[in-house]
């Protein structure tokens, strides 16, 4: 799966680019890959999102924990977030840094060929590949 969240002011920050996450999310397979390509120039937005986003190791312990804690608007974009990464790796492209993005859990690149290069080797046939290009503003539904 390929996501963008369709531009600024859509992915001005992973706040709001979290939204094109959820929305591609239904469409990859169980430990599948999705690649989100979201500039966040101004970087993770929310400081709650991000302060519970640095409280938790793994997007296990997040879907795991965030339930049994009071509500926080901001600090539910964390479990929003945790509930993608915990189905699929994400890989993002992105003007953040590695750091920043890594500490959000995410595969952090430089250039789509760069994580393109890196799943080559992944996969022994061509994978089935879906792009929401508006992933903000879309609504996807598998069908069997």
């Amino acid at each position: 799966m390929i996501a963008s969240p369709g531009g600024y002011p859509k992915d001005i920050n992973l706040y709001q680019a979290q939204k094109g996450l959820a929305h591609a999310t239904p469409l990859v397979r169980r430990g599948g890959d999705l690649v989100l390509l979201a500039e966040c120039p101004d970087g993770h937005g929310e400081e709650d999102f991000f302060r519970t986003m640095k409280r938790f190791s793994s997007p296990a312990e997040i879907v795991e924990k965030f339930p049994k804690e009071p509500f926080r608007m901001g600090a539910h974009k964390a479990f929003l977030w945790a509930r993608s990464l915990a189905k699929a790796e994400v890989h993002m492209c992105s003007a953040m840094g590695e750091e920043l993005s890594r500490l959000f859990m995410v595969t952090p690149a430089k250039t789509l060929e760069e994580i393109f290069s890196r799943l080559r080797g992944k996969y022994h046939s061509p994978p089935a590949i879906a792009v929401m290009p508006k992933a903000n503003s879309t609504y996807a539904r598998m069908q069997k």
